[in-house]
């Protein structure tokens, strides 16, 4: 099989969870201070060229477990809203830019969130998560 088209699937997961979740922060790079804030992960998943299965790690952060919990919850809910919907990318260059839509036919939990230590005053929680998605 040969390779398919490239998604930035962690471009897409935020784009999508920056407008189901307003407030919360996601986020690629952690910002100092991890309240309601939301990592996207690209991890290991498959790229030929009848099937796009790329997976994301999702790391919810918040000053203590119950809220850990609710914002793990909220963006898994939100995250099985994605399937069916088409999202559109941008992509290209500041001086060409351009932009890719991307089908998300479903989304499978990997893993549920567990807890996973990251500091006395910080309760963070991991998830993985596939996509099944076309790019147009």
């Amino acid at each position: 099989m040969s390779v398919g088209q490239f998604v930035d699937v962690e471009q897409l997961v935020i784009v999508w969870l920056t407008g189901q979740l307003p407030d919360a922060k996601v986020v690629q790079k952690l910002p100092e201070t991890l309240d309601r804030v939301i990592r996207v992960t690209r991890s290991p998943g498959s790229n030929d060229s009848e099937a796009y299965l790329p997976r994301v790690d999702i790391e919810c952060f918040a000053p203590d477990r119950t809220a850990m919990w609710i914002l793990a919850g909220r963006a898994n809910n939100a995250l099985a809203e994605l399937c069916g919907d088409l999202v559109e990318l941008q992509v290209g260059t500041d001086d060409a830019p351009e932009t890719l839509e991307v089908q998300v036919d479903e989304v499978n939990t990997i893993t549920d969130p567990v807890p996973g230590y990251w500091s006395p005053t910080v309760e963070r929680s991991v998830a993985v998560y596939e996509l099944d998605v076309r790019p147009f």
